[in-house]
């Protein structure tokens, strides 16, 4: 809709209606990238957790050196693995989403009612940052563990 020029679809021998295979929906083609930048291209992570502060870090790279960004109780005597910390930066590129919860009504004021579990940021070289807000979400028939139970549930 809006284009200067037509599209024309054609797949060998289909001789029908493209709907089935290519959906009209926005919500199908929507982009479900949360993260993708580059390792070589990030300058820094910042990872809070925000109901328990002393896990927060911030990873900072400059040049070919990384460098960490913590509580000093957790560094003092620690040695930082920056091995460890540069295979780290590469978790952050082709970071995709399962799908998006849409038409729920009223889902950002429901959000606002629990506390984030984490917040991760990512700034590239250029200076753009990305952004997850990470939420406890209850494990469900959906859910990967089924063997973690919930942090919240009473022993049994």
């Amino acid at each position: 809709d809006g284009a200067e020029k037509p599209y024309v679809v054609q797949i060998e021998g289909n001789n029908g209606y493209l709907t089935p295979r290519y959906s009209p929906e926005l919500k199908d083609w929507r982009d479900r990238t949360v993260f993708d930048v580059a390792p070589d291209q990030i300058s820094s992570i910042k990872v809070t957790y925000p109901e328990q502060p002393i896990n927060s870090f911030t990873l900072v790279q400059q040049g070919n050196k990384v460098s960490v960004d913590a509580d000093s109780s957790l560094i003092r005597n620690n040695a930082f693995n920056e091995r460890r910390a540069t295979v780290y930066l590469k978790f952050f590129q082709n970071v995709n989403s399962e799908g998006y919860m849409n038409g729920l009504q009223q889902l950002d004021s429901s959000l606002k009612t629990v506390p984030e579990r984490c917040i991760i940021e990512v700034t590239d070289k250029k200076g753009a940052v990305q952004r997850a807000d990470i939420y406890w979400m209850h494990a469900n028939r959906r859910s990967k563990n089924l063997l973690t139970s919930d942090r919240n549930a009473a022993d049994t």
